[in-house]
């Protein structure tokens, strides 16, 4: 990867090999960040797959980088919500014993 030969929109890559050649310490985390245009910052990662499941993916034309996202983005909000639900139940079971005592706030001033 770092010999010198690559296109020229890889002048970054071939920037960080250079000056990781020079300085003689590791700069993977410079080669291995970059931003692509338009978008976040991207990192490249390693992701163990099953081996059936990615050559039926590839033979499919699936989009590994997206899917994994897609993916990842899912579980994370799941995670989030889940987090939410518990760090907030005490104050919704407060407040749904409040509303099954008291009746809904503004109750009177309902039209349906």
């Amino acid at each position: 990867m770092c010999g010198g030969e690559g296109r020229r929109s890889d002048w970054w890559l071939q920037c960080a090999c250079a000056m990781r050649s020079v300085a003689g310490y590791d700069l993977l985390e410079v080669v291995m960040t970059r931003r692509v245009e338009g978008t976040a910052l991207r990192r490249a990662t390693n992701v163990t797959l099953p081996e059936s499941l990615l050559r039926e993916a590839r033979e499919l034309g699936v989009n590994l980088s997206q899917a994994c996202e897609r993916g990842l983005a899912a579980e994370v909000e799941a995670l989030r919500r889940r987090r939410w639900i518990d760090e907030n139940r005490e104050a919704m079971v407060a407040w749904n014993t409040h509303v099954a005592e008291h009746g809904m706030p503004l109750a009177q001033f309902r039209t349906f």
